[in-house]
């Protein structure tokens, strides 16, 4: 996680840029979303998840919802 939010500037940025020809201004606004999903998807696991299902089974399931978007 701590790898995709640093990378996210100099990749997400530039390819928005090549690809769908936008500006960099207009690129820096996806940083907007990336930041509120990050907050939500932490806010969420903290206060909702967590104390649902305790440490151990969340980190269980994040490992399981990771190596499934990872499409294994």
């Amino acid at each position: 996680m701590s790898i995709s939010l640093f990378m996210q500037d100099p990749v997400l940025e530039p390819y928005g840029g090549e690809v769908f020809g936008m500006q960099i201004s207009e690129t820096a606004k996806l940083n907007a979303f990336f930041g509120m999903g990050i907050l939500v998807g932490i806010g969420s696991t903290g206060f909702l998840i967590v104390p649902r299902l305790g440490k151990r089974n969340t980190c269980f399931l994040g490992c399981i919802g990771t190596a499934v978007c990872s499409g294994y």
